[in-house]
């Protein structure tokens, strides 16, 4: 699990606006609601009904918009870093917030969790490193469309693993010599820049 990398704005939003949540569930459906629209789920309200619904005469409109971008940037963050409840809990602590409204938070941020962190894998937050390379040759000796050929082609297969570090994929596809030339010169070219910033770091 990554550090959870939240800006000050971010936690004094929280620590300055949460306390005056006091309505049943308020707290569990600002999750809930402000996880939905980042989800962009089907049917999730405006962002507007969110923060209309939070606004009450000790919360006005401005304070309940940075309440509502707050708690955004705390569900996106924590599901980037994987957080677990304990360490929700303990970063609303740290940034001044009651515990049984941390507790609350904390769990309801558990049940959104899965949902953000799928959406965080398809919107692309970490790429694919290529971890490994395999290739064969082979010879098209003949071909249904031009008759006899004698055409080299190189079946390639790179191993890939997700920015999680866990899910591992290939990527297979086949090219002609030229292509397999211009692969293995970046892939040299690649190898080179790893050995300069290692070397650098030494």
């Amino acid at each position: 699990m990554e550090s959870l990398n939240l800006a000050k704005e971010s936690l004094e939003g929280l620590s300055e606006n949460i306390d005056e949540l006091d309505g049943e569930n308020q707290i569990e459906n600002l999750v809930v609601n402000s996880s939905e629209i980042l989800c962009r789920r089907e049917g999730a309200p405006p962002a507007q009904s969110i923060i209309d619904a939070i606004t009450s005469p000790t919360l006005n409109e401005s304070s309940a918009k940075q309440l509502y971008t707050s708690i955004c940037s705390l569900l996106i963050e924590g599901a980037k870093a994987d957080c677990s409840v304990v360490n929700m809990i303990a970063v609303l602590e740290e940034a001044r917030i009651t515990t049984p409204i941390a507790q609350r938070v904390a769990n309801s941020f558990e049940t959104v969790k899965p949902k953000l962190r799928w959406m965080l894998k398809c919107t692309g937050f970490g790429q694919r490193s290529i971890v490994d390379l395999k290739w064969r040759l082979d010879y098209h000796v003949r071909s249904s469309t031009t008759g006899v050929e004698h055409v080299p082609a190189y079946f390639v297969s790179l191993k890939t693993v997700e920015a999680d570090g866990v899910t591992f994929g290939n990527e297979d596809f086949t090219c002609s010599q030229e292509q397999m030339h211009d692969l293995v010169s970046v892939v040299r070219d690649a190898t080179k820049q790893v050995e300069r910033m290692l070397s650098a770091s030494n």
